[in-house]
C-alpha cells in the first residue's frame, strides 16, 4: 500500500510530466509516446520513509533535507521528460533516431549476449519484454523507446544522456561520424545497463544500491566493455567497477545464474542468499541513508566493505541479524571468514579485477565523463595502491615476497599470488 508521501511524490511527477507534454505540444514539437511517470517501488518506499524521517526531525536541517530529496527526484524526472519525451536538438538526433541493428553491430552483439544470458534462467519475453533482440527493437525502435520499457524508464533519464553527453555526441557527428556509429560506440554500454535491471514489476534486492551491483555484474559479464572499454569504443560506465566488485562477490557466494534468476524474479532472494542476509541488507540500506542522507539512495558506492563483510559472515553462519552498519565497518577483515573458491572461479575473479584496475576516468571538452583503458594500469598501480581503508577499491598490492597480488576492498580473500592475465 502506498503511503501519503509516496502518493504525493507520484502526484508531483505526474503533474510535471503533464506540464512537459503540454509545453512540447504548444511549441509544435514531436512528443514521443512514452509511459507515464513511475517510480520503482523500492525507491518510492525509501523516499517516503526518508521524507517522514526528515519531517520528524523538524527544524531547519530537516526542512533543508526534505527540499534536497524533493529537488533531487524532481530533477530526475525533468531530465527524463527532456531526453525521452521528444523535442528538438541532440536528444531528437540520438535518442529518437530509428534503430537499425544492421548498422549497430556492437549493440546487436551486446543484446544477443544479454538475451542468451537471460534465456538460461527463464523466458526473455517476460524478463526483457521480447523474445529476441530483433523483436525488442521492432517493439521499441528508438533509444528513448528502448529505455521507456526499462526498470527506470518511467522515472529518470537514460545514463549518459546529460546535456554534456549529448553535446559531445553532437560534436562527433558534426565532425563526420554517422549517428548510428556514435550510438553504437558511445551508448551500447549505458543502454545495456538500463536493460539489465529487467522488468519493472520484479522484486528487486534491497536497497537499490545492491540492485545496481547485481545489474552491473550482469552487464559486465555479457559485455566486458561496460567496465573497461574495448577497441576505442568508449561506452564503459564511470564507476562501474565499484558496483561490479560487490556483484562479483555475490556471484562467488551464490552462483552467477542463481543471482540472475533471483534478479529476474524467478526465485526469491531468500532462496539464493544465506539467511538472514536479505533482511540485513535492507536494514543496512536504511541505516546507510540515515548516516549519509544520500538522496539517490545509493549509499556510499566507494565503501563496499560492510556489504561484503555481511555477505561472508552470513555464508559462514556468523552474521548477527542485528549487527549495525557501524559495527560492520569497524570489524577487521581478519575476523571475516575467507571463502573457499575453486581455482577457475578465483582466476576469473582476479582477471576481472585486473580489468577494472586498468582504467581511468576523464572529462571530454564538452564536460562528459568517459572511461579510458590504461594498458599498463595493473603494473603501474601495483606499487602505488594499497589495501588500506583509504582506498576502498579493487586494489593491487604486493605480497611479503614482493609478488603482485590482487585483493578486493582490502579483504584478504585469497592467498597472494600473481594475477591472471
Amino acid at each position: 500500500m502506498h503511503t501519503d508521501d509516496e502518493a504525493r511524490l507520484e502526484a508531483v511527477l505526474e503533474a510535471s510530466w503533464r506540464e512537459a507534454v503540454d509545453e512540447l505540444e504548444e511549441a509544435g514539437a514531436a512528443v514521443a509516446a512514452v509511459s507515464r511517470p513511475a517510480v520503482p517501488r523500492p525507491f518510492a518506499a525509501l523516499y517516503a520513509r526518508a521524507v517522514a524521517l526528515e519531517r520528524r526531525e523538524d527544524g531547519p536541517e530537516g526542512a533543508a533535507r526534505r527540499f534536497v530529496l524533493e529537488h533531487y527526484h524532481g530533477v530526475l524526472l525533468s531530465q527524463r521528460r527532456v531526453q525521452v519525451l521528444g523535442g528538438a536538438g541532440p536528444q531528437a538526433t540520438f535518442l529518437h533516431a530509428p534503430l537499425d541493428l544492421a548498422q549497430l553491430p556492437r549493440l546487436e552483439a551486446a543484446l544477443t549476449a544479454l538475451f542468451a544470458c537471460v534465456a538460461r534462467v527463464g523466458d526473455p519475453t517476460t524478463i526483457l519484454g521480447a523474445a529476441s533482440p530483433a523483436a525488442l527493437i521492432a517493439l521499441r525502435p528508438t533509444l528513448a523507446a528502448l529505455f521507456d520499457g526499462a526498470y527506470y524508464g518511467g522515472y529518470a533519464a537514460p545514463l549518459y544522456t546529460s546535456d554534456a553527453d549529448l553535446r559531445s555526441f553532437a560534436a562527433e557527428h558534426a565532425a563526420g561520424v554517422p549517428v548510428p556509429t556514435v550510438i553504437d560506440r558511445r551508448l551500447t554500454g549505458p543502454f545495456l545497463h538500463e536493460l539489465t535491471h529487467f522488468q519493472r514489476d520484479r522484486a528487486a534486492l534491497e536497497p537499490p544500491y545492491l540492485d545496481e551491483c547485481v545489474a552491473a555484474l550482469i552487464g559486465s559479464r555479457v559485455w566486458p566493455g561496460l567496465v573497461s572499454p574495448r577497441d576505442g569504443h568508449d561506452d564503459a560506465l564511470v564507476g562501474a567497477g565499484w558496483f561490479t566488485q560487490v556483484g562479483e562477490h555475490l556471484a562467488l557466494a551464490a552462483g552467477f545464474e542463481a543471482l540472475v534468476r533471483a534478479h529476474a524474479g524467478r526465485v526469491a532472494w531468500e532462496a539464493v542468499l544465506p539467511q538472514p542476509l536479505v533482511a540485513v541488507f535492507a536494514r543496512l540500506g536504511w541505516e546507510q541513508y540515515v548516516a549519509t542522507r544520500h538522496p539517490a539512495f545509493l549509499g556510499e558506492a566507494q565503501r563496499p566493505e560492510p556489504w561484503l563483510k555481511a555477505l561472508w559472515l552470513a555464508v559462514a553462519g556468523r552474521l548477527d541479524p542485528e549487527m549495525p552498519l557501524a559495527e560492520l565497518e569497524r570489524i577487521a577483515w581478519s575476523e571475516v571468514p575467507v571463502p573457499r573458491v575453486a581455482a577457475d572461479l578465483r582466476a576469473d575473479f582476479e582477471r576481472r579485477a585486473a580489468e577494472a584496475l586498468a582504467t581511468r576516468a576523464y572529462l571530454t571538452p564538452e564536460g562528459a565523463w568517459r572511461v579510458a583503458r590504461v594498458s599498463d594500469g595493473l603494473a603501474r598501480r601495483s606499487g602505488s595502491i594499497t589495501s588500506d581503508v583509504a582506498t576502498r577499491s579493487w586494489v593491487a598490492t604486493e605480497s611479503a615476497a614482493g609478488a603482485p597480488a590482487l585483493r578486493w576492498c582490502g579483504g584478504p580473500l585469497f592467498e597472494p599470488r600473481a594475477p591472471s592475465a
